[in-house]
């Protein structure tokens, strides 16, 4: 009577089992067949119905080729590869996953093997025949979800890189604005007072000419305080002068305000190596380097290389400063506001077509590193 009852409940067990698979598997949007050793279908859930392959009664028998294409004779090779080592990795306790696009139903599936989950008994896996689970999903959304994706990262590159552009211009625009029409005026209101000046009989108006010496200094001081934001804005050297020039202008400048940091450069690179659209990107990315070595890295030296390497302009700045953990400041970080310029350098240098790299730890200094590939009329 005990092994009655004990035969009861595992048939009772195994009814119960069946039903719960039944409701769970019939919920899912995926197709979920169970093989067994030969690799034919022993049950499915109703998804075969849903997507017009067969009725759920039909499809005992069928290897999962007939149940997706029929007797199609244009059948699918991809599963007679895919079939074989996935149930050689099922008897292996293995599971295989693959994405095809499969010719007849003109959709891109992803098929996952799995072996059954069955009790701990052997024997009654053997008994019910049921080896292997596969399931296979229409992953048509997922791939038009990363397409869109795709295109809108290209889109938003794109809008960046516009944006970069328009700002360049507008700056360029200003310090136009600064140095051909306020300073020009400047300059004629100081020449007008020089005039004054020495205009007034000698020994005379002593006061005056005084005042008007003071507003003189007054005006140089501010014409040359115009032409620093105009060439921080848009150095007119970059247009006529070039890089090399303007960059030897620009450490001129530097060294002047900042004498305490001794500048080291390497510049090997000749001019019609660099595309005029470059020249915009290297100069920023050097001057917003410099900068934040003066604010953050509280070094005595930099030094900058800039050189060609082969079919490649390379772009170095290293300090021995402070250093700092990038992962803090890169985007996501905690600090990634503190490394807004940071994060600028690097989109203009992957937009203009080069990649960046930057290298620090608290303590040992900071590594800027840029590349990007020479210009067409540079290669021959």
């Amino acid at each position: 009577m005990d092994d009655l009852a004990r035969k009861l409940d595992l048939g009772n067990s195994i009814e119960r089992a069946k039903q719960e698979w039944e409701i769970t598997v019939d919920s899912l949007p995926q197709l979920v067949c169970v093989l067994d050793r030969q690799g034919r279908v022993v049950r499915a859930n109703r998804t075969v119905e849903r997507w017009h392959l067969a009725n759920v009664s039909e499809v005992r028998g069928m290897t999962l080729d007939e149940l997706l294409h029929g007797h199609c004779e244009d059948t699918s090779c991809y599963l007679k590869t895919l079939m074989p080592e996935a149930m050689t990795s099922a008897k292996r306790g293995r599971r295989s996953r693959c994405q095809v696009e499969d010719p007849v139903l003109q959709l891109p599936l992803e098929i996952v093997v799995l072996p059954a989950l069955v009790s701990r008994e052997q024997t009654q896996a053997r008994e019910i025949g049921e080896f292997a689970v596969v399931t296979v999903d229409d992953v048509s959304a997922i791939k038009r979800t990363e397409a869109a994706l795709r295109q809108s990262e290209s889109e938003l590159h794109l809008l960046s890189s516009q944006l970069l552009t328009a700002q360049e211009m507008e700056r360029k625009r200003i310090a136009s604005e600064l140095h051909d029409s306020i300073g020009a005026s400047l300059s004629g209101i100081k020449f007008g007072l020089e005039q004054a000046i020495q205009s007034m009989p000698a020994g005379e108006f002593e006061q005056s000419r005084t005042m008007l010496r003071s507003l003189v200094q007054m005006m140089k001081d501010t014409m040359g305080e115009v032409r620093r934001i105009s060439m921080d804005l848009r150095p007119a050297s970059l247009d006529d002068l070039g890089l090399i020039a303007t960059l030897s202008w620009f450490f001129r400048e530097f060294g002047v305000i900042h004498p305490h940091l001794h500048v080291v450069k390497d510049v090997d690179v000749r001019e019609a190596d660099v595309a005029p659209s470059l020249k915009t990107v290297i100069f920023r990315v050097v001057q917003e380097g410099v900068n934040n070595v003066v604010k953050h890295a509280g070094s005595d030296e930099l030094r900058l290389r800039l050189k060609r390497r082969g079919r490649e302009i390379e772009l170095v700045l290293e300090d021995r400063g402070c250093g700092f953990d990038p992962a803090a400041v890169l985007p996501g970080g905690e600090g990634s506001m503190r490394g807004f310029g940071l994060n600028t350098m690097r989109e203009r240098v992957e937009m203009s077509g080069g990649t960046f790299s930057l290298t620090s730890r608290p303590g040992a200094g900071t590594r800027l590193q840029a590349r990007w590939p020479l210009r067409d009329a540079a290669r021959s």
